[in-house]
Order: structure tokens, then C-alpha cells, then sequence
């Protein structure tokens, strides 16, 4: 799979939350040649941006969600936070900040609903990416963060900061003594950095089966698993209707939060 779909034109883009990237692959060819990385963004695309020129739960063809990292929200060090229930005694009167790798993430978004469930009044300072939130909050700039697993364990198993709990719902291989946030009483928050693939609508369905099991058969290699292993990651690979759905709930389940915060731009 991965020499075959090496030679078509993949397409990626952070540019605008991969709106630039999702609207060229919406109008390209539908012939399977051009494929779209998908992630959480596209999810809440349509919420996020009120002159969208194309709808990304529509006008793609999903082929197969591939991994997801679960989110695991960290105390600086500094903070004298140790545990979550610390935390929410302490977050009164907005004192407290939170970083996360920006404004609209799935890692902002998943804290507010945090936030909402447990009432926890704190202050949301967006950074440009993960690395900027982990410097910043290991230096103790900001008392709490968020951000994928992965790139957090480097700081978490030197000690610079401190695991409160992981969004995801079972518990990440990678801290196997931090509880899921289910565990500490939020029952409908599982959520994580994850991506997937997706060609322009109206691609056959036997060119999106052919992509399906390519996807499938390359996530289930050893190399693959262990690539993902290291990294935190869990493999997700299966139907286009199940991404379809994934999409579909995410949307729904992050729209509200992105109106209440007032966040269409």
C-alpha cells in the first residue's frame, strides 16, 4: 500500500484548518489518483467557518480513519498540581491558565467541555502548536495544558510536568497510572488527535474498496504497528462508513461548544 499510494498526489495542508487542501481535493478528478489526510478539523470545518466554499462532510469520499492519540491533560510542575481532583479545587476564581496548540483544536475544544463538566473556571491561552504549549508549561508560564500523548511524554517522564488524565476512553499504554477522564466521572469524552483518508465524492466505490484495503492491510504490518506504538498511537483503520459516522459524531458533538464560545470566523 504504501509504494502504491506513494505515487498518487497526496494532499495535506494546515493552511486555514486544511480547507485549502480539502476544497482542491472536493473539485479534483474523481479517479482515486488524489487523497485527502483527514483529521478533526475537517470535522468541525463547517461550524468553524461560516464561508466555507466547499462541505467537508459531504463533497469527500471517506476511505478509512488510520490512527488516533488520545489528549492528556498535564499541570505544570510548578503548579503544584498532582492530581485532578486538586485541580478542580483549585480552578476557582480564574486563576488558573490552560495552554493548548490553538483555537478550534480538538485539544481546545475537548478542554472546554472539561472545563463545563467539572466547572472549572480557567483561562484559555492558545499557542501555535504542541511544542510552544509543553515549553511554556514546563517553565510553569501556564499552570495546565493539553495536547496529543506522543509529544507530551518526553516532559511527563522527566518530571517537568505532571499527568492528570488522559481523554481517551481506556487508558494509554504509554501511562498506564493516569486515569481516563471517564474514570474521574465524565462518561461521554472519549476524544484524540486522529487522521484518516478521504478521496473527492462521486470516487467509485470499487476504487474507494481498493484504497479501503490498502489502508487496512498497511496499518496491520508489523512496521506500521510499531511505528505507531512508539509514538502513542492506536491503529483505527476500518470502513468508509465508519469514518463517515466518526466524522458525523464529532461534529455534532463539538458544534455546540464551538457556539457557545462564539468561535465562527
Amino acid at each position: 500500500m504504501t509504494a502504491s499510494l506513494s505515487r498518487r498526489r497526496c494532499l495535506h495542508a494546515l493552511l486555514a484548518g486544511g480547507n485549502i487542501a480539502g476544497s482542491r481535493v472536493a473539485r479534483a478528478k474523481p479517479d482515486g489518483q488524489t487523497l485527502l489526510m483527514v483529521g478533526g478539523n475537517f470535522s468541525v470545518a463547517n461550524a468553524l467557518y461560516k464561508k466555507l466554499d466547499y462541505d467537508p462532510l459531504q463533497d469527500l469520499a471517506p476511505v478509512s480513519r488510520i490512527s488516533i492519540a488520545p489528549h492528556v491533560l498535564m499541570a505544570s510542575r510548578k503548579s503544584g498540581i498532582t492530581r485532578f481532583a486538586q485541580l478542580q479545587q483549585q480552578a476557582r476564581g480564574g486563576k488558573l491558565s490552560y495552554a493548548s496548540p490553538g483555537i478550534g483544536t480538538s485539544m481546545h475544544l475537548a478542554f472546554e467541555m472539561i472545563k463545563d463538566h467539572f466547572r472549572l473556571d480557567v483561562v484559555h491561552v492558545p499557542y501555535k502548536g504542541g511544542a510552544n504549549v509543553m515549553n511554556d508549561l514546563a517553565g510553569g508560564q501556564v499552570e495546565l495544558g493539553i495536547i496529543a500523548v506522543g509529544p507530551a511524554l518526553e516532559f511527563i517522564r522527566s518530571g517537568r510536568v505532571v499527568p492528570l488524565a488522559v481523554t481517551s476512553g481506556k487508558r494509554s499504554p504509554a501511562l498506564p497510572d493516569v486515569p481516563t477522564l471517564a474514570e474521574l466521572g465524565m462518561k461521554d469524552l472519549d476524544a484524540g488527535s486522529w487522521s484518516g483518508l478521504a478521496v473527492p465524492k462521486n470516487t467509485p466505490q470499487e476504487v474507494v474498496a481498493r484504497l479501503n484495503t490498502a489502508v487496512r492491510n498497511a496499518v496491520n504490518t508489523p512496521e506500521v504497528r510499531k511505528l505507531f506504538d512508539d509514538q502513542s498511537f492506536v491503529a483505527t483503520a476500518g470502513t468508509p462508513a465508519e469514518l463517515r459516522q466518526y466524522m458525523q459524531a464529532e461534529s455534532q458533538r463539538f458544534a455546540p461548544v464551538i457556539r457557545r464560545l462564539n468561535l465562527a470566523e
